[in-house]
């Protein structure tokens, strides 16, 4: 294993330089432990000799919403909630103009309730990232969709708030049919959260996985007071030097990507999801990992978790991105294996990385 851990550590060094990434965190887990844990470059570009360590803070976008999911897993376990119940049940305004009412919760966290895909609000209630974006061509399509964005975050002050203008929108498929990745059903099913729990989603996740798994690294939006040379500035690619981005806060759309973390926290949170018991029973554990929809011929969805087949067995995976921001794992369960890679430049396939890394352990 020391030999392919050099080896594997060759790659990660030449992919940073060769796809110009300023700062690169990787954490190996073999067995049900940490076996590797590294950083590579730097969190702020201005400041090369700062280093990135398995303890530098990351944001990590979409694999938030395998919280959220969690979250939800862990309140079926212990109340009267119940997944595959409509979401009127628990939201009675919540029945959509289409004449369907039967959307489920467990339909919200697979990306199966029949929402489009191109008619987004969350990441455009963060105000710095939308005045960063509006003029980019790669979000053009997010933007044009949403003409009243200002107007919007006038009436939009809670997670209930997106649930009840999501209720009057039209549904592109029937529910539970077709998977279109939707992260704005990751607000609704958090409204869900938050009105069955009498709890906030904040509030929820720091109680009831957070502190369970020893994750104090582990942030939701990000604390001004923390030590700055920690935490990671973001950079998109540019004509020269990169270009930095604005750290991401979004305090409303926090259920769908605002926590920040480390590749060893991170590697905790994995390690719990191959591990029945520590936070989630093993029937929770296998519910979020069983295919709920298709996305294509070699990989599906289930709740948080991307699925495919490795070698015969079960990868369960999941990438973030957002400007500046690109961010993966990957486990496989019977192995009690996984894979952290976190990085703060966008635009960079680490789920592609992620496969070559995992194709040299298994070799």
């Amino acid at each position: 294993m020391q030999a392919k851990l050099q080896d594997i550590a060759g790659l990660l060094n030449n992919y940073r330089s060769s796809h110009h990434i300023p700062g690169f965190a990787v954490s190996l887990i073999v067995g049900g432990k940490i076996a590797y844990s590294q950083g590579f470059g730097t969190p702020d570009a201005k400041s090369p000799y700062n280093l990135v360590t398995d303890r530098t803070l990351f944001s990590i976008q979409a694999i938030t919403e395998s919280f959220t999911a969690s979250a939800l897993l862990h309140l079926e376990e212990h109340s009267s909630f119940e997944l595959d119940a409509p979401v009127v049940k628990y939201l009675p305004y919540f029945k959509n103009k289409s004449g369907n009412h039967t959307i489920t919760t467990i339909q919200l966290l697979s990306h199966s309730s029949g929402y489009q895909e191109n008619y987004r609000i969350t990441p455009l209630l963060d105000k710095e990232i939308y005045a960063f974006i509006k003029n980019l061509p790669d979000y053009k399509g997010m933007i044009e969709t949403i003409t009243n964005i200002d107007q919007m975050r006038k009436i939009i002050a809670t997670r209930e708030d997106i649930a009840k203008y999501f209720a009057d929108l039209k549904l592109k498929s029937k529910p539970g049919v077709q998977f279109y990745y939707y992260s704005d059903a990751y607000m609704i099913a958090a409204a869900v959260l938050e009105k069955v729990s009498g709890m906030s989603w904040e509030d929820y996740v720091s109680t009831y996985i957070l502190a369970p798994l020893g994750l104090n690294e582990t942030y939701i939006n990000l604390p001004q007071e923390l030590d700055k040379k920690r935490v990671a500035k973001y950079y998109m690619k540019g004509i020269g030097e990169p270009i930095q981005t604005p750290t991401p806060r979004n305090v409303i759309g926090a259920p769908v990507g605002s926590i920040f973390t480390t590749a060893e926290d991170l590697s905790k949170y994995l390690m719990a999801h191959m591990a029945p018991g520590q936070f989630l029973s093993k029937t929770s554990l296998e519910k979020m990992q069983v295919k709920q929809v298709k996305i294509d011929e070699e990989t599906g969805y289930g709740l948080g978790w991307k699925l495919r087949d490795f070698q015969g067995m079960k990868m369960v995976e999941q990438t973030g991105s957002y400007p500046g921001i690109s961010s993966a794992v990957s486990f496989i369960p019977e192995e009690k294996f996984g894979l952290v890679l976190l990085c703060n430049t966008d635009m960079i396939q680490l789920d592609k990385l992620a496969q070559r890394i995992i194709k040299r352990v298994f070799s």
